[in-house]
């Protein structure tokens, strides 16, 4: 019989590559998704080329984290409460104010760094959560929901520091294991937007939050949620497809990522193209998940420093600056 200290003291050994896993199966299951229910040969192209490109994105990550010492997990601190305040107050909000939903995600962003600065990353990440559709969960759910959110949270954040995304992704983990539990299913739409407009708005996202936190100094959550809830006010006034509002809110989270990560505008550049195609492949799948597209963001980065490592390794050009 296995013995529990021995199965605890080989989760600890390989607690790193376990926590590597974990996101990792979630962004292939989602992938896998998009390309298994996909009948148009180019999303089967983009959909495989980016599963590839995934799985070399997160070896670079892992080699260059593998010797990391991890900090001690300790679940019960104040970022668990705070991912958790952040899910309910958002989808309060939503539910019960009927607030559009990503004005009441960033408003939830904003509160938490004027509020409790010390606290703001962790409300950001349960505010993507709280977009969870209220058709799929009611308020008990969304408690439990919240609970993995803290759990998640609290697991991941000691790696892929510096990964715009990875909050929503947090929240995305949640979702699919609540929605497991529950026996929950998303929506599945075909959702009409402009191809070439995604993009167009896509690179607007990730550049002006990405300039707002570096050149203006600004935190990642003030620079995704001052640029997000002034350009989805904007769309919600003129009553323009809240898709477009989607997409912006979506690539301000590469925006947030840092320089180590995304040197430059010009790599900032093609993330937000990377992630207009990525967006536009899972348009239809996972709809109603909160994180959703916080995933997006977050498998566009991973697919971007795939690329640039490819590009150190064959092409040997500089990036320019």
């Amino acid at each position: 019989m296995i013995q529990l200290k021995n199965v605890v003291n080989y989760i600890k050994k390989h607690e790193l590559i376990l926590l590597y896993l974990m996101i990792f199966v979630f962004i292939i299951y989602a992938l896998l998704t998009a390309t298994l229910n996909t009948n148009k040969m180019m999303n089967l192209v983009f959909s495989i080329l980016f599963i590839g490109l995934v799985i070399y994105g997160f070896f670079v990550a892992y080699k260059s984290e593998e010797n990391m010492q991890l900090k001690r997990l300790k679940l019960l601190e104040w970022d668990s409460i705070a991912v958790i305040i952040g899910v309910v107050l958002t989808f309060s909000l939503v539910e019960y104010l009927s607030v559009p939903v990503i004005i009441a995600s960033a408003a939830v962003g904003l509160a938490g760094h004027f509020l409790i600065k010390n606290y703001e990353v962790a409300i950001y990440c349960g505010s993507f959560a709280g977009m969870i559709s209220p058709f799929i969960f009611n308020f008990g759910e969304v408690l439990i929901l919240a609970f993995f959110a803290a759990l998640y949270f609290m697991f991941t954040k000691r790696i892929f520091k510096g990964y715009g995304g990875k909050l929503g992704t947090t929240a995305f983990l949640a979702s699919v294991t609540t929605a497991f539990i529950l026996n929950k299913s998303f929506f599945t739409l075909d959702i009409s937007s402009d191809f070439y407009l995604l993009f167009i708005i896509s690179i607007l996202g990730v550049i002006s939050t990405y300039l707002v936190q570096h050149n203006l100094k600004q935190t990642a959550v003030m620079a995704s949620a001052t640029t997000s809830i002034v350009f989805a006010g904007v769309l919600f006034v003129l009553d323009i497809n809240v898709i477009y509002s989607a997409i912006f809110f979506t690539a301000s989270f590469i925006g947030m990522t840092n320089k180590i990560v995304i040197p430059n505008t010009y790599v900032a550049f093609i993330s937000a193209i990377v992630l207009a195609v990525v967006f536009y492949l899972f348009e239809p799948y996972f709809n109603g998940a909160g994180g959703k597209m916080g995933m997006m963001a977050f498998t566009s980065v991973v697919i971007t420093t795939s690329i640039l490592k490819i590009n150190q390794l064959f092409i040997k050009d500089d990036i320019p600056e």
